[in-house]
């Protein structure tokens, strides 16, 4: 028997605006973690074991139910303290880790469980990479892992291979105890263990992977999970969807049960239109957007490359390679810039950091039931908090915290007005007459 768990407790400060936990934001109508389970399935392994924290526990069991079974980290210590809490319900089988908020093709845990029956302790599966990664790095003979080095710098690497989080382990009570052991603390206390066992002896085997990986660690990586999905979804339109006469469906395109397409709205795939979603008269979706159920894309809108959360409004706006979240509204007219006039890379500040965003296009980011107002507009990679309010007319060029709400204040002057000039007006329409 082998197990899986299921990492799900980790709090998501770099995520803000967005509120939700990660493992349950919906892809093509679908929560994240609802997929990685069928995915873990695929791999042949039915008991699944999920570490919530004391924040997410509750949701968490009312989505999933009895198809895992759950323990509660209590304090974010780690890696090692989920695994901890998990031990009463791994016992001494096996055990896949894997990370509830990094997505990989299906295949990856077929491969990793693959390998794990070939005689050794543990299977460490490493994503190759082409240029320097921010993360930890395996030192490998052939095919066995010798030690990881986090961290080491550009040009400091000990091999083209970044340790990913689906991790086999057949010996659990020596790598618990070994846990237990560790007296230092810090956040890599089980990649230290992992390290003393194969100092010990264990044998670890490395799994190179070459496909998807979409690390949900900042907001705008939940772009590249939706593309990922929708490319998942066989094109289909629901025989209940309504797709006007006059509508054009190009490509890759999904349509929902009880989702409209109205006159002249053009959809050109890759694209997910959820159910009940509707996609108003000439109004155009493309390019990888995941337009989630009962949002209206309305009137002359083009949403591109976009991720557009549940029972969100538009009306005449431009949304463009965004992420926006459920019961958002932009007022008519409200466009999203989502190219630097330099067309450099955008940065985004997280914290104290500017976070480098790898990409010159990315639009607005907006939390839950936050606000544009009429005309307003929103410079590339800003932020909008939960619940905040952009009012009309606001160019708005940084972060807005959640539950503000920033007003144009105009000075007006009231006056007599002047008598039309009515013999201009009517040269010009002489001019415009049929002659």
């Amino acid at each position: 028997m082998m197990k899986a768990v299921f990492l799900a407790a980790g709090v998501g400060k770099r995520f803000v605006p967005i509120l939700k936990d990660k493992c349950l934001l919906k892809f093509c109508g679908r929560e994240l973690i609802l997929r990685q389970i069928d995915a873990i399935h695929g791999a042949g392994i039915a008991d699944i074991v999920v570490v919530c924290s004391p924040g997410n526990s509750e949701p968490i069991r009312e989505l999933v139910g009895d198809r895992a079974r759950y323990a509660v980290q209590e304090t974010p210590t780690g890696m090692a303290g989920a695994l901890l809490a998990a031990r009463d319900l791994v016992g001494d089988e096996a055990m896949l880790v894997v990370n509830a908020d990094d997505v990989f093709d299906a295949s990856l845990y077929r491969e990793v469980v693959a390998a794990g029956e070939q005689g050794v302790d543990a299977c460490i599966a490493a994503y190759e990479v082409a240029a320097y990664f921010p993360g930890g790095y395996l030192i490998v003979d052939g095919d066995h892992v010798r030690g990881i080095v986090e961290k080491p710098g550009a040009g400091q690497e000990p091999s083209n291979l970044v340790n990913i989080v689906v991790h086999l382990h057949r010996d659990t009570q020596t790598l618990f105890a070994t846990l237990d052991a560790d007296t230092q603390g810090g956040d890599d206390v089980y990649e230290r263990a992992m390290d003393a066992m194969i100092g010990a002896g264990k044998q670890f085997r490395v799994v190179p992977y070459r496909g998807f990986w979409g690390p949900l660690k900042y907001p705008w990586h939940i772009l590249a999970v939706a593309r990922h999905y929708i490319d998942q979804e066989p094109p289909r339109v629901d025989p209940t969807a309504q797709v006007h006469a006059t509508a054009e469906i190009n490509g890759h395109v999904v349509i929902e049960a009880g989702a409209r397409v109205f006159q002249n709205a053009v959809i050109n795939g890759p694209a997910y239109i959820g159910r009940q979603a509707i996609v108003g008269n000439g109004a155009l979706v493309r390019d990888g957007t995941d337009l989630e159920a009962r949002s209206v894309v309305g009137y002359s809108t083009e949403v591109k490359t976009a991720y557009i959360g549940e029972d969100c409004w538009f009306h005449t706006n431009y949304v463009g390679d965004s992420v926006i979240m459920d019961r958002c509204a932009m007022g008519s007219g409200a466009v999203t810039a989502n190219l630097r006039l330099d067309e450099q890379a955008i940065k985004v500040t997280i914290g104290d950091q500017r976070i480098d965003t790898g990409t010159n296009k990315l639009g607005v980011i907006m939390g839950e039931g936050a606000r544009l107002g009429v005309q307003a507009s929103t410079m590339p990679g800003v932020r909008v908090g939960a619940g905040a309010m952009v009012g009309a007319g606001v160019c708005l060029r940084e972060d807005l915290a959640a539950g503000k709400m920033l007003l144009l204040r105009q000075e007006t002057a009231l006056r007599d007005a002047p008598a039309a000039d009515s013999a201009s007006r009517e040269a010009m329409m002489k001019k415009l007459a049929p002659r």
